[in-house]
């Protein structure tokens, strides 16, 4: 018991010096002026204020059919999203693959608050075009100010003290769920926010491969593992992935908080520029040695590539990467090991480039959008041209039967008129074999749509998560 009051205690000096703090010598301030903000926002000066978002609670619509939502079918299954639940991630010095991400997840009907949080360089980077995008779709953009230009692993580190501050100040009633996720290669094909994912959950994707037989891991762990005196290799379990964090404000501020322990500001401050650690590292220790389970009654669950959010890097990348494990990769149609259920959320979408370009023939440019920053697992070619390199030349994404050549990159898509329904599409012609549609469960319910889109029937899920019990505060 005492250790547990002092481990508390020292969480409680550490999070009061971290908001007293100016994150490596900068103006770490939350600016919210000069910036066109949706317009559902409080509009106004504030100071490190979270009054914007509880004071529109109340008024906050996802139905707006401005947003040029992706033509895919959506996955939903059981879903019961709200206005209080957050889907969050940090984008700094760069958006690549903001506007397919913003338009699947409005794609889903999805009730959820989406916020991202992105640095000055982001906010003059996007372009008038793209800021109507996102206000369009009801995405929260919140620029955190100036950050300097740091090493890629420096800005997964600064993400959890970014979600930390914003969260601090909110209260249970005012955020329900939250799903933290990488914002530059993850993908929507339904509602995550369904009635198995409970706020008394902590869920962290899983990758198909273990600790100590990935190269990856033995190489930018080491030294991690070697500083709190621990041999890597004895660690025969499952790669964990921080691409996707689930659960509620309890959840996931203590294991920010957890995280802290093991890693905290004043060492990153000393860290940031060299950055010897990965954040997977510390992520991998603090989960395997219990510090949840021991200094907060958390009980982590594990989501494979089979459950209903995923991270799909194996190790390999491209068509040989997707034969070791067969699955159709394009998007609306990855699917768990039956065959009747869909992921919510795919993480590591460009490793597969026949998945890069079923995500692109879903979500085309539609106007102004930058090409170089639009999605990852793309590049211009010579003549400006948007192509996925490696992707085989076949048709993606379009309905049994239809003819006709694909969309050229950069090609505005024709707006549908009102109340005229689009073409439904039933099978993914990159998967050779076909596969039948399975029967309609009797809990499945049809996805509600726009009225200028069906639903797609959903199945039972076979996969059902360990409740974990939230302990007594």
């Amino acid at each position: 018991m005492k250790k547990k009051q002092k481990y508390l205690i020292r969480s409680i000096l550490i999070i009061h010096i971290m908001h007293a703090l100016i994150l490596f010598g900068l103006s770490y301030t939350w600016v919210f002026d000069d910036y066109p903000l949706p317009d559902y926002f409080i509009f106004q000066t504030l100071s490190y204020s979270k009054a914007w978002f509880v004071q529109s609670l109340p008024d906050f619509n996802t139905s707006d059919q401005k947003c040029p939502i992706c033509n895919f079918p959506v996955r939903n299954y059981r879903e019961n999203s709200q206005k209080n639940d957050m889907l969050m991630t940090v984008l700094l010095s760069n958006y690549i693959g903001l506007m397919p991400l913003a338009r699947s997840i409005r794609a889903t009907q999805t009730k959820a608050r989406v916020i991202i949080f992105i640095d000055t360089t982001v906010k003059y980077m996007l372009n008038d075009f793209e800021n109507s995008i996102l206000s369009n779709c009801r995405i929260d953009l919140i620029d955190v100010g100036d950050i300097e230009q740091y090493p890629h692993y420096a800005y997964c580190f600064i993400r959890f003290y970014i979600y930390y501050d914003f969260l601090f100040f909110l209260t249970e009633s005012e955020v329900n769920r939250i799903i933290l996720f990488d914002g530059q290669d993850v993908i929507f094909q339904g509602d995550p926010f369904y009635e198995e994912f409970t706020k008394d959950q902590l869920i962290f994707t899983v990758e198909d491969r273990i600790i100590n037989q990935t190269g990856w891991a033995l190489r930018s762990y080491h030294k991690y593992f070697k500083k709190i005196g621990a041999n890597i290799k004895d660690y025969y379990l499952p790669m964990i992935n921080a691409g996707i964090t689930l659960g509620g404000r309890f959840t996931i501020m203590s294991f920010i908080e957890a995280f802290d322990q093991r890693f905290g500001i004043l060492e990153l401050h000393e860290q940031v520029k060299k950055m010897e650690y990965v954040d997977q590292a510390i992520v991998h220790a603090m989960i395997y040695d219990k510090d949840l389970e021991d200094y907060y009654g958390i009980n982590v669950t594990f989501s494979t590539i089979y459950d209903s959010y995923a991270s799909i890097s194996f190790g390999c990348w491209g068509a040989g990467c997707a034969r070791k494990r067969p699955n159709n990769y394009s998007l609306g149609y990855y699917h768990m090991k039956n065959e009747s259920r869909y992921q919510f959320i795919i993480h590591q979408y460009n490793r597969f480039p026949q998945f890069t370009e079923s995500i692109y023939l879903a979500c085309p440019i539609v106007g102004n959008e930058s090409k170089i920053n639009y999605m990852k697992g793309t590049e211009l070619d010579e003549n400006g041209k948007l192509i996925i390199p490696t992707a085989k030349k076949k048709k993606v994404g379009q309905p049994p039967g239809q003819r006709g050549a694909q969309q050229p990159p950069g090609q505005k898509r024709v707006q549908q008129p009102p109340g005229q329904k689009r073409v439904q599409q039933t099978e993914n012609p990159i998967k050779k074999k076909k596969v039948e549609q399975p029967q309609q469960h009797p809990d499945q319910k049809e996805v509600k749509q726009p009225p200028d889109q069906k639903g797609i029937q959903q199945t039972e899920n076979p996969m059902k998560k360990k409740k974990v019990e939230q302990p007594q505060q």
